[in-house]
C-alpha cells in the first residue's frame, strides 16, 4: 500500500511540473524594435501559458524630449489572436500614462490575455500611440510622435 501511494504521489507531482509553463530567455539582439529618434523595445523573456503569456521587456526613450504613452494603448498578440494587456509590473507606480525621460530605460513585464489557446510561437507587444511630454508631468499630451510600434518576439 505504501509503495502504491508513493508512486501515485510521484505521478501526480510529475504531471504538475510538466503542465507548468517555463520562462524562456529570448535571444539578445534578435527580439528588438527600434524607431530611430523615438523608442527602442527589446523582448527579454517569455512565459507561454497557451491562453495567456507573460513577457519581460525593456523600453528606452531615444527621443530628445520626454515621451509618454497611455497604458490603454498597449496591446498584444499571439499569432493572429489579439489580446489585451491585462496587467504590468509598473501599473501601480505609473497610473494611466507611462513617461520616459530622454535616454531613460525601464524594464517591466506584462500579462497578455488571449481569447483562446493557440500553439503559435509569434508573440507581439504593440504601443499604438506615443506622444511628446515636454513638461515631463506625465499628464500633458504633446505632439503625436509615433504610432503602432510593434515588437515581434519569437523563441
Amino acid at each position: 500500500m505504501r509503495r502504491h501511494n508513493f508512486f501515485l504521489i510521484i505521478l501526480v507531482a510529475s504531471g504538475f511540473f510538466v503542465g507548468c509553463a517555463h520562462q524562456i530567455n529570448l535571444r539578445t539582439g534578435k527580439n528588438i524594435i527600434s524607431k530611430e529618434g523615438l523608442i527602442e523595445i527589446e523582448g527579454l523573456w517569455l512565459k507561454d501559458e497557451g491562453d495567456t503569456f507573460d513577457m519581460g521587456i525593456r523600453v528606452t526613450n531615444k527621443a530628445t524630449a520626454p515621451i509618454m504613452f497611455p497604458r490603454a494603448d498597449m496591446t498584444c498578440k499571439k499569432g493572429t489572436d489579439k489580446g489585451i494587456v491585462d496587467k504590468t509590473s509598473q501599473d501601480e507606480s505609473n497610473g494611466r500614462f507611462w513617461v520616459l525621460e530622454p535616454e531613460e530605460s525601464k524594464q517591466f513585464y506584462y500579462v497578455c490575455l488571449l481569447d483562446q489557446k493557440n500553439s503559435d510561437h509569434n508573440f507581439q507587444f504593440i504601443i499604438r500611440k506615443i506622444y511628446e511630454n515636454k513638461t515631463g508631468d506625465g499628464a500633458t499630451r504633446g505632439e503625436l510622435l509615433g504610432e503602432n510600434i510593434v515588437l515581434n518576439a519569437e523563441y
